[in-house]
């Protein structure tokens, strides 16, 4: 079955970088220190702030954030100049569940390895499935493709790392799966937390009686099974 690169680096921010749900944000002005604040932005895409109340920042640059805030802080106040800094991005993140210390969403700085990962979970559970890790990953097309990666091997040099992507869902089963879209359907809806699904944009519903699904349905799935 086809696999993709081993190694792949996570692109850097970008001047261009779209405001998502989740990222942190540093609201700051030049002239008037009392209107600092970090927010955090919600579900919905907006913000609320001092003042002006609640503002969308999602599918907006920061700077164009900034310029939409300055207008209307000048409402109010003279030299309003503010300024919107990404301080944490929700895109840059991957989630990590099932067998693991501590189910959470990890950040990418620069790359980010599957063991790697697991450990800033906190590490490997007792019960753990250590042969059949899984990693479900939305293509460019909105499909999902799912790996297996055995890291015990891992562990003991006798296979290579296994790097991740942005919005990566990682999985340490108990046990084994047998089927693997099966699975994926159940996971993605029913364990990992809404709020991830909200903001790393997953929905997987699998068609039933040949229906039309309305996301994903699971004759789109493809399993590279790496040993």
């Amino acid at each position: 079955m086809a696999t993709e690169p081993r190694s792949e680096l996570v692109g850097q921010l970008t001047p261009k970088y779209t405001i998502g749900p989740g990222d942190d944000l540093l609201i700051n002005s030049f002239y008037h220190s009392e209107l600092k604040q970090p927010v955090t932005v919600q579900s919905d895409g907006r913000v609320s702030l001092l003042l002006v109340g609640t503002v969308t920042a999602a599918g907006k640059t920061p700077q164009q954030v900034g310029e939409e805030l300055t207008r209307r802080y000048s409402k109010f106040l003279d030299n309003a100049d503010m300024t919107v800094t990404l301080s944490g991005s929700a895109a840059l993140a991957v989630y990590v569940g099932g067998e693991v210390a501590k189910p959470s969403v990890v950040p990418i700085k620069g790359e980010l390895s599957l063991l790697q990962s697991v450990t800033a979970a906190g590490g490997f559970s007792r019960t753990a499935n250590k042969e059949q890790v899984l990693i479900v990953r939305q293509t460019n097309d909105g499909h999902f493709r799912t790996f297996q990666v055995n890291a015990a091997q891992v562990l003991r040099n006798e296979a290579p790392e296994f790097y991740l992507k942005e919005h990566d869902i990682v999985y340490v089963p108990q046990t084994a799966i047998a089927e693997v879209d099966q699975f994926v359907d159940q996971y993605i809806n029913q364990i990992i937390p809404r709020s991830v699904q909200g903001v790393f944009g997953f929905q997987y519903t699998a068609a039933v009686g040949g229906g039309v699904s309305t996301a994903i349905n699971s004759s789109a799935i493809n399993s590279a099974i790496t040993r």
